[in-house]
């Protein structure tokens, strides 16, 4: 699916700044949940989707369907990142990641309306090798308009 690989390679990204440097890193905006839920199928048009949720990072156009791709990453460098020798054994990052995905009908009504928010740890060493963690809401902050 090219809305995954798209996210695959923010990630990258985003891994790439936040463990060389920067500490944290985003690309794209959250999309509003609560805006989300008002989307109606076979009612909403584009413009009230805009409206409600701002321009897509994305639009494909296929076979007289338009589809919409709203895609969010945050990675937040451990503390440990940063501490010589340790950060090699013990670094990584706390990514967030959000997909929101609308395909419109021929006529440009809302069809399918689909999401996906992930919540995981990239790292590397024994310490990251099976751990599972809460690492909080990605719904927290809400897509800008």
């Amino acid at each position: 699916m090219r809305s995954i690989k798209l996210v695959n390679s923010f990630l990258v990204a985003l891994l790439t700044l936040t463990l060389f440097g920067v500490g944290c890193a985003s690309v794209g905006r959250k999309v509003d949940v609560n805006a989300l839920d008002k989307i109606e199928k076979g009612v909403s048009t584009q413009a009230d989707v805009r409206s409600l949720i701002g321009s897509p990072e994305t639009i494909i156009k296929e076979d007289g369907k338009i589809t919409y791709y709203y895609m969010y990453s945050r990675a937040v460098a451990k503390p440990t990142t940063y501490i010589p020798i340790v950060g090699s054994f013990a670094g990584g990052a706390d990514v967030q990641t959000q997909s929101v995905t609308i395909t419109f009908d021929e006529n440009g009504v809302v069809e399918k309306v689909s999401s996906t928010m992930e919540a995981t740890e990239a790292g590397w060493g024994a310490e990251t090798a099976n751990k599972n963690k809460n690492l909080g809401d990605v719904e927290n902050n809400k897509r800008e308009k």
